[in-house]
């Protein structure tokens, strides 16, 4: 009867040990997931916060922009002008 008991406990931890190899397969499995989902979504999706505001900026301001104001003084105006005629 001890020979019994004793073969099936071994019996059981060489399950159990298999089925902790099985387990520290799945959970490296889900982390190499985990991480790869971090850096294919969520890092750009924290750069786009960055981006698209400038270039809503940049892309709005060229929209909204007076064609009578330029970024050139008056002297470059007139010398401008005098170039043309």
């Amino acid at each position: 009867m001890e020979d019994a008991s004793v073969q099936k406990l071994q019996e059981m931890e060489a399950k159990l040990d298999a089925i902790l190899v099985s387990v520290e397969k799945t959970r490296r499995h889900f982390q190499v997931t985990m991480w790869i989902t971090i850096l294919f979504l969520v890092l750009p999706l924290i750069g786009m916060a960055f981006v698209v505001p400038m270039f809503l900026n940049s892309y709005l301001g060229a929209l909204t922009s007076d064609p009578s104001s330029s970024s050139l003084d008056q002297t470059q105006l007139d010398l401008l002008k005098d170039f043309l005629q």
